[in-house]
This record gives structure tokens, sequence and C-alpha cells, in this order.
């Protein structure tokens, strides 16, 4: 097969780039979003399954501080 026949005349690149290239526009942001919620969200997940997940009085009052802190914050920024 020659370069003309496989070519795809609408942009100018071989029907099986042009292919795994749109596959890549669709899979690549996917991959990077996980790395960066794994890498964010890991060592403070790690922690909590192994440290906190034991006790539950731990997490009631870890969640009670958070969301308290985020009615102060609320309230210093004006909402």
């Amino acid at each position: 097969m020659t370069l003309l026949e496989c070519c795809n005349h609408n942009d100018g690149m071989p029907q099986d780039y042009s292919r795994n290239f749109h596959l890549l526009h669709e899979i690549v942001p996917l991959v990077e979003f996980c790395d960066c919620v794994f890498i964010t969200f890991g060592p403070s997940m790690t922690m909590f399954c192994f440290k906190v997940a034991n006790y539950p009085i731990q997490i009631i009052m870890t969640s009670s501080c958070f969301f308290w802190l985020c009615v102060l914050a609320s309230f210093f920024m004006g909402y």
C-alpha cells in the first residue's frame, strides 16, 4: 500500500495515525487526572486506611473539624 492509498485526505495523516491520535486525546486527560488525584490524595488516604479507619470516633471528630473549618472559612470570606 502506498502513502497515497493510506492517507486520509481530510487531514493529510495516515488513517491509522489519525485514529490513534483521536484516541490519545480522549485517554491522556483521564490518565493525567487519575495520576494527579493519586499523587494528591494517596498519602492522606494511606494514613487514613492504616491509622484512622480503626477508630470510628476519630472519623467523626475529623469530619466535624473539617466542616467547622469550612464554616469559618466561608464566614471570613463573606459568603
